[in-house]
């Protein structure tokens, strides 16, 4: 049976945020990330001990990831669950080059290799859970994309990966899409990600519009992830 756990199971969950690129451009930082993050951790479940905290991890192509398999390798001792971040990998036809200038929306998304970002975080803390807490799609300012691919066909396949993941017996217990509503995002509004779009800059009103992925969203939630016969598109 193919179901995906929503993060009601872990309403306790917390997620650390600390700056590592400028600590000391926060009042009382001191040290580096990896410091700041054991205080965090240590801080907030002294507060409350029950607390489930980590600090995200984002899984993208080498060398952009880094720091965040440095950060990760650093802190594992110091979380409570895989905090994922995944968005894209490398597609035959190298349009990740495009993320380098902030233009996702050009950049082909790869919805299997989401099972690998949750295998590869698994293996390295297979004792922790999994926790999908970034994944979504971008438009150009609200456009159709050139490849085809709509919100809904992006959510419903990374999804089918992401229940993969579970198959395999691997304790994945969130997904969040990214995001509720078009936002600011890298500089600007051109990348749009929300189920719901905001005219920033023609709507004083910012009214929110449905895009035709708020009902899938609806349905995968009510049923607890795609169907077990889905077919994946991508």
């Amino acid at each position: 049976e193919h179901r995906l756990v929503t993060g009601r199971r872990h309403p306790e969950v917390v997620l650390a945020s600390v700056s590592r690129e400028r600590p000391r451009d926060f009042p009382g930082a001191r040290g580096e990330p990896v410091e700041l993050h054991r205080r965090a951790h240590r801080t907030l479940h002294e507060a409350d001990p029950g607390a489930r905290v980590s600090s995200n991890v984002v899984w993208e192509p080498a060398p952009a990831s880094w720091f965040d398999d440095w950060f990760f390798d650093q802190v594992a001792s110091a979380i409570d669950f895989v905090a994922l971040d995944y968005y894209y990998s490398i597609a035959p036809d190298l349009s990740v080059v495009h993320a380098a200038r902030g233009h996702y929306w050009k950049v082909r998304f790869t919805p299997q290799a989401l099972l690998t970002a949750i295998r590869d975080y698994h293996a390295r803390a297979p004792n922790l859970p999994v926790y999908v807490v970034e994944n979504g799609m971008a438009t150009d300012d609200g456009l159709p994309r050139r490849d085809g691919i709509t919100r809904s066909q992006h959510l419903e396949n990374h999804l089918y990966w992401l229940q993969r993941a579970r198959d395999e017996g691997i304790d994945v217990v969130g997904f969040n899409l990214w995001s509720l509503t078009d936002n600011y995002e890298w500089g600007d509004y051109r990348n749009r990600f929300g189920l719901f779009t905001v005219d920033v800059r023609a709507d004083p009103l910012l009214r929110r519009k449905p895009t035709e992925a708020v009902e899938t969203f609806r349905r995968v939630i009510r049923q607890g992830g795609v169907e077990a016969d889905f077919v994946p598109s991508r």
